[in-house]
């Protein structure tokens, strides 16, 4: 199937949240993570929160406008509600978004009550805010609840995948998520984005953001 370029406002490039999330990660890939953004004016950098405050320094340094995005709960969301509303208020200063893993656990377990009270917390922090659903472990009940929960509270994004889970983003994930939600919240599709074919498929069924650590490979055409 030929995949054809989308009508775009702004760049492809302008799509990419660049990222580096390994955990062997050292400020030397940091450095390299955020010159090839600020060279190819990616949206942002998305690093552990460890790195954050050397991405700014880096990106500075860089006299660049490449956003700083960073991951809370990661990768499997199973951490307190409290500890991840405390790493978010610690950050605000420096990070402009923030990628949040949802509870699996608790949604695998139907313990709504307790996604509300998290989303909430989270939403009241006034960050913006990418939540994670891990579309791999859900299924299509599981999956609507969560969007349900996460729409009630104006989150700014859904994302599909940590890239550490059982499974990476499908156009079909894309495309279920935007029929239940309409557009709102935004779509991240990210796990597994290697090629600009891939890419512009995702952006053509409704993903306005894109995560990916293959970023230069793909909007250079070298994918």
């Amino acid at each position: 199937m030929q995949i054809v370029e989308p009508a775009m406002t702004s760049s492809l490039e302008s799509f990419f949240d660049h990222t580096c999330l390994k955990p062997d990660a050292s400020f030397m890939d940091i450095d390299k993570l955020c010159e090839e953004a600020a060279e190819h004016r990616f949206y942002s950098v998305c690093v552990a929160p460890s790195w954050v405050k050397h991405a700014k320094e880096r990106l500075q340094d860089l006299k660049s406008n490449v956003k700083i995005c960073t991951v809370v709960g990661f990768p499997h969301g199973n951490t307190t509600i409290e500890s991840k509303v405390k790493l978010i208020e610690e950050l605000k200063e420096v990070v402009d978004e923030f990628d949040v893993v949802i509870d699996i656990g608790k949604i695998k377990s139907g313990w709504w009550s307790d996604i509300d009270l998290e989303v909430k917390a989270i939403k009241a922090t006034g960050a913006t805010i990418k939540y994670i659903v891990e579309v791999g472990y859900l299924n299509e009940d599981e999956l609507h609840g969560a969007i349900r929960h996460l729409s009630r509270h104006r989150i700014d994004f859904i994302k599909t995948c940590t890239g550490y889970g059982p499974r990476n983003v499908t156009i079909e994930d894309i495309e279920e998520i935007k029929r239940y939600t309409g557009g709102r919240p935004e779509i991240k599709a990210s796990g597994g984005i290697k090629t600009k074919e891939f890419a512009l498929a995702l952006i053509n069924a409704g993903a306005g953001r894109i995560g990916s650590s293959s970023s230069v490979a793909i909007v250079t055409d070298e994918s």
